[in-house]
Protein backbone atom coordinates (compact mmCIF):
# COMPACT_ATOMS: atom_id res chain seq x y z
CA UNK A 1 0.00 0.00 0.00
CA UNK A 2 1.23 3.59 -0.91
CA UNK A 3 -0.15 6.34 0.79
CA UNK A 4 -1.19 9.76 -1.02
CA UNK A 5 -0.82 12.98 0.54
CA UNK A 6 -2.34 16.62 0.21
CA UNK A 7 0.39 18.50 2.91
CA UNK A 8 0.44 16.23 5.80
CA UNK A 9 -2.86 14.76 5.31
CA UNK A 10 -3.55 10.79 3.85
CA UNK A 11 -5.99 11.38 1.39
CA UNK A 12 -5.92 8.42 -0.05
CA UNK A 13 -3.97 4.97 -0.73
CA UNK A 14 -2.70 3.08 -3.69
CA UNK A 15 -2.63 -0.77 -4.10
CA UNK A 16 -0.80 -2.88 -6.71
CA UNK A 17 -1.23 -6.21 -7.71
CA UNK A 18 -0.05 -8.31 -10.09
CA UNK A 19 -2.36 -10.54 -13.10
CA UNK A 20 -0.03 -12.20 -15.27
CA UNK A 21 2.56 -9.88 -16.60
CA UNK A 22 0.71 -6.85 -15.76
CA UNK A 23 0.75 -4.53 -12.85
CA UNK A 24 -2.36 -3.10 -11.73
CA UNK A 25 -2.73 -0.64 -9.10
CA UNK A 26 -6.13 0.79 -8.02
CA UNK A 27 -6.28 4.26 -5.96
CA UNK A 28 -8.98 4.06 -3.27
CA UNK A 29 -10.59 7.13 -1.30
CA UNK A 30 -12.18 7.49 1.62
CA UNK A 31 -14.71 9.63 2.28
CA UNK A 32 -15.95 11.03 5.67
CA UNK A 33 -19.02 9.17 5.08
CA UNK A 34 -17.42 6.08 5.51
CA UNK A 35 -17.88 5.28 1.90
CA UNK A 36 -14.94 4.16 -0.24
CA UNK A 37 -14.34 5.37 -4.30
CA UNK A 38 -11.65 3.36 -5.94
CA UNK A 39 -10.66 2.72 -9.46
CA UNK A 40 -8.12 0.69 -11.12
CA UNK A 41 -5.03 1.91 -13.37
CA UNK A 42 -2.20 0.56 -15.33
CA UNK A 43 0.15 3.02 -13.95
CA UNK A 44 1.04 4.35 -10.29
CA UNK A 45 0.56 8.17 -11.77
CA UNK A 46 -3.01 7.24 -13.15
CA UNK A 47 -4.26 6.27 -9.82
CA UNK A 48 -2.99 9.37 -7.84
CA UNK A 49 -3.96 11.32 -10.43
CA UNK A 50 -7.47 9.77 -9.86
CA UNK A 51 -6.90 9.86 -6.12
CA UNK A 52 -6.36 13.29 -6.07
CA UNK A 53 -9.24 14.22 -8.64
CA UNK A 54 -11.89 12.48 -6.05
CA UNK A 55 -10.30 14.02 -3.21
CA UNK A 56 -10.99 17.43 -4.33
CA UNK A 57 -14.95 16.51 -5.45
CA UNK A 58 -15.61 14.68 -2.54
CA UNK A 59 -13.32 14.62 -0.04
CA UNK A 60 -14.39 16.20 3.07
CA UNK A 61 -11.54 16.06 5.53
CA UNK A 62 -13.33 17.27 9.29
CA UNK A 63 -11.39 20.01 11.05
CA UNK A 64 -10.34 17.84 13.77
CA UNK A 65 -8.57 15.45 11.34
CA UNK A 66 -7.46 18.53 9.73
CA UNK A 67 -5.70 19.59 13.52
CA UNK A 68 -4.40 16.39 14.37
CA UNK A 69 -2.77 15.88 11.50
CA UNK A 70 -0.75 19.38 11.77
CA UNK A 71 -0.19 18.48 15.35
CA UNK A 72 1.42 15.20 14.30
CA UNK A 73 3.49 16.60 11.83
CA UNK A 74 4.79 19.80 14.28
CA UNK A 75 5.96 17.29 16.78
CA UNK A 76 4.49 19.41 19.37
CA UNK A 77 3.11 18.76 22.65
CA UNK A 78 -0.77 19.86 23.61
CA UNK A 79 0.84 21.35 26.60
CA UNK A 80 3.07 23.56 24.28
CA UNK A 81 -0.05 24.07 22.15
CA UNK A 82 -2.03 25.13 25.23
CA UNK A 83 0.83 27.51 26.30
CA UNK A 84 0.91 29.16 23.14
CA UNK A 85 -2.76 29.72 22.37
CA UNK A 86 -3.42 30.95 25.95
CA UNK A 87 -5.53 28.14 26.81
CA UNK A 88 -4.31 24.22 27.96
CA UNK A 89 -3.33 20.97 26.83
CA UNK A 90 -6.74 19.65 27.96
CA UNK A 91 -8.39 22.33 25.67
CA UNK A 92 -6.34 21.25 22.60
CA UNK A 93 -6.96 17.91 23.59
CA UNK A 94 -10.85 19.21 23.43
CA UNK A 95 -10.37 20.42 19.94
CA UNK A 96 -8.71 16.75 18.80
CA UNK A 97 -11.04 14.67 20.26
CA UNK A 98 -14.53 16.94 18.82
CA UNK A 99 -15.62 18.02 21.70
CA UNK A 100 -15.42 21.64 21.20
CA UNK A 101 -13.73 23.96 18.32
CA UNK A 102 -11.32 26.55 19.12
CA UNK A 103 -12.06 30.00 19.30
CA UNK A 104 -11.03 32.49 16.74
CA UNK A 105 -8.43 34.20 18.43
CA UNK A 106 -7.29 30.26 19.56
CA UNK A 107 -7.47 29.43 15.95
CA UNK A 108 -5.56 32.82 14.64
CA UNK A 109 -2.24 31.51 17.07
CA UNK A 110 -2.81 27.65 16.13
CA UNK A 111 -2.09 28.45 12.71
CA UNK A 112 0.54 30.99 13.52
CA UNK A 113 2.39 28.14 15.94
CA UNK A 114 1.58 24.93 13.54
CA UNK A 115 2.67 26.99 10.18
CA UNK A 116 4.90 29.86 8.63
CA UNK A 117 3.22 33.13 8.59
CA UNK A 118 2.17 33.05 4.80
CA UNK A 119 0.68 29.41 5.19
CA UNK A 120 -0.77 30.34 8.78
CA UNK A 121 -2.92 33.06 7.06
CA UNK A 122 -4.56 30.02 4.45
CA UNK A 123 -4.58 27.50 7.28
CA UNK A 124 -6.55 29.89 9.30
CA UNK A 125 -9.01 30.94 6.41
CA UNK A 126 -9.17 27.25 5.64
CA UNK A 127 -10.25 26.32 9.21
CA UNK A 128 -12.61 28.61 9.69
CA UNK A 129 -14.53 27.50 6.85
CA UNK A 130 -14.00 24.40 7.61
CA UNK A 131 -15.57 25.00 11.19
CA UNK A 132 -18.53 27.01 9.76
CA UNK A 133 -19.18 23.87 7.73
CA UNK A 134 -19.82 21.77 10.42
CA UNK A 135 -21.76 23.58 12.91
Amino acid sequence: MIPVYEGALEIGTISSWKRGDTVLFQGIVPQDNGQIVSNTFLTETEAEQYIREKYARFGYVPFHKRLSAAVKLSGLSYRVLGFETGTSASAVHKWITEENYPAVHCLWRLTQVLFTESQGEAKFLEWTKTINRER
